[in-house]
């Protein structure tokens, strides 16, 4: 849902014109994504660097729409400069993205390729053969490698750095998975258990108007932050 949420956004966003140019073409709002991520990445920087002593760490998701296709190479520039500096202000930069082919489009890929050299340690989960055939070339992954990412499922990935590499399972606590499951079979599941607890913990003259789905959505998860998480399991594949 969510994910259609977005698509269905970019394509309102891509008709709405703020400037027609006199030989044709436009400027809109979605064009200007690029450039409002650079403003937002540009303040982060600053924040960064106002304290050393604190930990900190930066994801960057969807990072191909600013070192690749179609991205300014002054945005491009200034995500670079965060992965090489970053660690000089007790700061980590986290690149995420699944559209390599994009990340590695502006520049022949040069953007990309030195953000992956400044990289100490990579995730690598299920993946296109085309993408495939990009990490291994950039990665230098060998041919064991390939074999298990291509035969990595949900949840499994291959973690890769300082010349070796390990396969990984990520097991999510109950707390976690409640926080973050989109999916609609699960919701409705959540909003049912926590309906029937109400109803059983009601008695007949303390019973108010039902709540809505999305307040006892809402309810659930606030009730599953007060838990305490009980951690991941990682297992060789």
């Amino acid at each position: 849902m969510y994910g259609a949420l977005c698509i269905s956004l970019s394509f309102v966003l891509s008709y709405i014109k703020l400037f027609s140019m006199p030989m044709g073409g436009s400027l809109t709002l979605c064009s200007m994504l690029p450039i409002a991520m650079y403003i937002a990445l540009d303040f982060i920087l600053d924040k960064v660097k106002e304290d050393r002593t604190q930990n900190k760490r930066v994801f960057i998701d969807e990072i191909w729409r600013l070192v690749g296709k179609g991205a300014p190479e002054e945005a491009a520039q200034s995500v670079l400069e965060m992965f090489k500096t970053f660690r000089g202000y007790g700061a980590g930069a986290v690149a995420v993205t699944q559209e390599l082919a994009d990340f590695f489009a502006l520049d022949n890929g040069s953007y990309a390729q030195a953000i992956l050299n400044s990289c100490s340690l990579g995730m690598i989960m299920a993946t296109e053969p085309v993408a495939l055939s990009l990490l291994r070339d950039s990665l230098d992954l060998e041919q064991r490698e390939v074999d298990i990412v291509q035969g990595l499922e949900r949840g499994q990935a291959l973690l890769v750095g300082s010349g070796s590499s390990v396969a990984i399972k990520i097991v999510s606590s109950k707390l976690e998975h409640e926080l973050i499951t989109t999916d609609v079979h699960e919701l409705n599941s959540m909003v049912d258990e926590k309906m029937q607890q109400m109803a059983e913990n009601t008695m007949p003259e303390q019973a108010e108007e039902a709540p809505t789905p999305g307040e006892m959505l809402s309810a659930v998860r606030r009730q599953s932050s007060q838990l305490i998480p009980i951690g991941r399991k990682k297992v060789k594949l």
